[in-house]
């Protein structure tokens, strides 16, 4: 198995751009002026958004659900932390041999019935906006305004945070292209959106054979804890490795 040095890797890079030592056309310092800003924002919003479609399926576009994984809390759960390795082949090439493992550690909110917060505030704001004629023009934005932001208060308590460690196998001349892969939890479920659709299906493959292990008959589950069986947890392995922390 091939060494390679560690490496670092910032998710919210990947989503703006460097404009250190690039010369800025006319009229681009307010652009200059937002991007450390950006480099924020943007993850979050991207997050959001990711949120949001695992709470309602329905808005994942095709292309997106052929790379989405979904992994149960009774496969790679432990208290508040997940820890997955995904099938031993290259992210990009499927290559099976001279990989080295790249780590990802990342914490993410978790949200307990969003959908029920929110729908109680459209309520809430349909009632208010239909008694407009009533409360006035200052009293119909102001409670408008309350109900806005007690629901999010709400969904903030009604949450929590959980972490993830997920294992990806590279080749080493594409370790510096990979990226970690989008992922959200939701009603115990852990989505992993992979980076190709091919390393989509071997994940699905495995994650079902090891399902059907579990429940053949005979005990398989002693594989899996010492890191023989497929999806084995990254710290049974005996592999040289390079971690990266999130």
């Amino acid at each position: 198995m091939v060494t390679i040095a560690s490496m670092t890797e910032e998710r919210a890079d990947d989503n703006s751009a460097d404009a250190a030592g690039n010369q800025q056309p006319p009229g681009g310092g307010r652009r200059q002026r937002w991007s450390p800003y950006g480099r924020f924002v943007r993850p979050w919003l991207r997050q959001v958004w990711l949120n949001v479609q695992v709470w309602i399926p329905f808005l994942i576009n095709p292309f997106e659900r052929r790379r989405l994984v979904k992994v149960a809390e009774h496969e790679a759960r432990h208290d508040l932390d997940w820890e997955l390795e995904l099938p031993r082949q290259c992210w990009k090439s499927g290559a099976r041999s001279g990989l080295a493992a790249c780590h990802f550690e990342v914490r993410y909110r978790s949200f307990d019935r969003p959908l029920a917060i929110f729908g109680v505030m459209f309520l809430a704001l349909m009632v208010v906006s239909t008694l407009s004629c009533l409360l006035g023009p200052w009293l119909t934005p102001t409670l408008s305004l309350v109900i806005v932001v007690l629901g999010m208060l709400v969904l903030w308590l009604k949450s929590w945070r959980e972490q993830v460690r997920l294992t990806v196998w590279s080749l080493p001349e594409h370790a510096d292209e990979l990226r970690c892969p989008d992922m959200a939890i939701y009603n115990d479920m852990l989505f992993i959106y992979l980076p190709t659709i091919d390393l989509a299906r071997a994940t699905s493959h495995e994650l079902r054979a090891r399902r059907h292990e579990r429940h053949s008959p005979g005990d398989h589950r002693a594989e899996h804890r010492r890191g023989e069986g497929p999806l084995a947890r990254p710290h049974d392995l005996g592999d040289e490795d390079f971690g990266e922390n999130r």
